[in-house]
């Protein structure tokens, strides 16, 4: 994006099974979701984070044994996201919603072929609307991938 300061890669988590991902999210019920994550074939993801200047941004990319078992995934997440939200959009052509959690932390999540993608922004980047940075982002990255 134009004046976007460099990034920097700062950690980088390989998710080889669902309790990886499960240990450090925010979850109402983590038990329900590994559940979920089972049944939909979890077959691995990463968790990505990076700095933009003074600026920190997450990735969680996780994939499942198809599509349709990514957006079951998908809206057993979505239902959890739900109760820690403040506000909540649907991204334009994307099977997702950009939104805003109770702690103040501005995400999107989307689903592109078998893979969920969750997109983080601190609340410390100084943006006056970060969902809508966060939809944009989402937007950005699936047409990146359809090309």
């Amino acid at each position: 994006m134009p004046g976007l300061a460099d990034r920097t890669v700062v950690n980088t988590v390989v998710l080889a099974d669902p309790e990886a991902y499960l240990n450090d999210a925010v979850i109402p019920d983590p038990q329900a979701r590994l559940a979920v994550m089972q049944r939909d074939g979890f077959r691995g993801g990463v968790e990505v984070d990076y700095r933009s200047g003074s600026d920190k941004y997450g990735v969680f990319v996780l994939r499942f044994g198809s599509p349709d078992a990514a957006l079951d995934y998908t809206h057993a997440h979505l239902a959890d996201v739900c109760t820690l939200t403040q506000a909540m959009g649907r991204l334009p052509g994307l099977a997702g919603v950009s939104y805003l959690r109770d702690d103040n932390l501005a995400k999107a999540v989307f689903v592109a072929g078998d893979t969920e993608f969750s997109l983080d922004i601190c609340t410390c980047v100084e943006a006056s609307h970060r969902v809508v940075l966060a939809a944009n982002w989402a937007v950005a990255i699936a047409r990146q991938l359809a090309t």
